[in-house]
């Protein structure tokens, strides 16, 4: 098992990257997207400029949704559904 030692994470420089910018252009994968807070996730990356937006969730309809959803706002995305519920047992 590999377990996370360190974190390092840089962000530019905070005067010119605002809170969002850091989607744009990227692509972006949010789990538990099919509803609430991920589905929310999904649309205001999209939204922030994010150039595709994995959708990824164990709810196949709730991620079709949520990719209708984004593709009506104008946004590009993928839908994966995938149940990882016994990945760490």
């Amino acid at each position: 098992m590999t377990h996370v030692t360190s974190w390092r994470c840089q962000v530019g420089d905070p005067t010119t990257v605002g809170p969002m910018t850091l989607v744009a252009g990227k692509v972006v994968m949010v789990t538990g997207a099919g509803s609430g807070i991920g589905r929310a996730a999904s649309l205001l990356y999209s939204a922030e400029g994010a150039s595709h937006v994995a959708i990824v969730d164990r709810d196949g309809a709730g991620a079709d949704a949520t990719f209708d959803l984004l593709r009506s706002s104008g946004g590009s995305g993928v839908v994966y559904e995938v149940d990882g519920g016994g990945i760490l047992h």
